[in-house]
């Protein structure tokens, strides 16, 4: 496995941009380089124009002079030619002075111009130099990324793979949590559903516990069971949706206001009315405990096997051993 293949992720992306920045440095140098020689060039030869120009503009005042001391040694007598001629010629050398003045400054220039043209050449043969070898790193590293780029996709495209297959399980995941939510609304009572089926099993209690009370002979106690009793089924019925309920609970009503008026006079009736109350109420409560099951029809099947049953241990008279006379 190659050094590239075993980078990670992140630092084949922090590579990628660094050497596309440092690439794009060393070509701005070699195209600054390259335009400043340029411009040194082109200012160069502008200064050798300009130059020859004033050279061609003394040569032709020159060719002036004398084409005018010509015309006026022809137009003057010798005397006045002769010092005009004199003054003519001082003209001339201080212009052939200044001429050579200007032709060493020119040459002075010229060569300092052509020492400055060689060193620009230098320069950009040094960067034309120095640009082929960062072409050749260049294209290495251009290679290079082409490789961690393809290396790139390659995992982008294995962690799409993953992606899917973790969307895939998570979606799945949902249904299950969806599925067992759904089963567990089902199957468990909502807190309101909760707080009445205590409610009713407070009442059973209650009811229960007043009937002993009363073969206790206690009245008292019994009356205030018989009273809690009855403000607890006020509760239910007055939070009941369902009307099979809420006549259930109606008829235990009617037991316990029987049994609370018959306390202190017919005792033995007020037992009797909590035994129907209390009786009534555990039917309300396997109803709603268990809503699924036919009460009759269980009651019919165990009747009918314990009548199975009895037959078939029904015991078989033995024989009685026959009197022996005695002799």
């Amino acid at each position: 496995m190659s050094a590239n293949s075993q980078r990670s992720l992140g630092q084949k992306i922090v590579w990628i941009v660094v050497t596309t920045f440092v690439a794009l440095i060393v070509l701005a140098v070699v195209l600054a380089a390259a335009g400043g020689g340029f411009l040194g060039y082109s200012e160069l030869q502008r200064s050798l124009n300009s130059i020859n120009t004033q050279v061609d503009a003394n040569r032709q005042n020159i060719a002036a002079l004398r084409d005018l001391v010509d015309s006026e040694f022809s137009a003057s007598s010798p005397q006045e030619q002769q010092r005009e001629l004199v003054a003519l010629q001082a003209e001339v050398a201080t212009l052939e002075a200044d001429l050579s003045r200007q032709a060493a400054d020119a040459q002075a220039e010229r060569r300092v111009q052509t020492e400055q043209l060689a060193a620009l050449e230098g320069d950009l043969a040094t960067a034309v130099v120095h640009n082929q070898v960062s072409d050749d790193a260049l294209s290495q590293a251009l290679i290079a990324l082409q490789t961690d780029q393809n290396e790139l996709i390659s995992q982008v495209d294995e962690m799409g793979g993953d992606v899917d297959r973790l969307q895939a399980d998570l979606t799945k995941t949902s249904m299950m949590v969806a599925e067992l939510d759904t089963a567990v609304n089902e199957t468990f009572l909502t807190p309101d559903e909760l707080q009445r089926t205590l409610a009713l099993f407070r009442a059973w209690q209650i009811i229960a516990r007043a009937r002993l009370h009363l073969l206790d002979d206690n009245t008292g106690l019994a009356r205030g069971d018989v009273e809690e009793s009855l403000r607890t089924i006020d509760y239910l019925i007055s939070t009941s949706a369902d009307t099979a309920e809420e006549e259930a609970l109606r008829v235990i009503q009617t037991r316990l206001a029987l049994a609370f008026s018959n306390l202190a006079d017919q005792p033995q009736q007020a037992v009797n009315d909590l035994e129907s109350a209390w009786s009534e109420m555990d039917n309300l409560l396997f109803t709603i405990v268990f809503p699924d099951i036919d009460v009759e029809a269980v009651v019919d099947e165990a009747q009918v096997t314990a009548t199975v049953e009895v037959t078939a241990v029904a015991p078989t008279p033995e024989p009685t051993a026959a009197a022996t006379p005695s002799p």
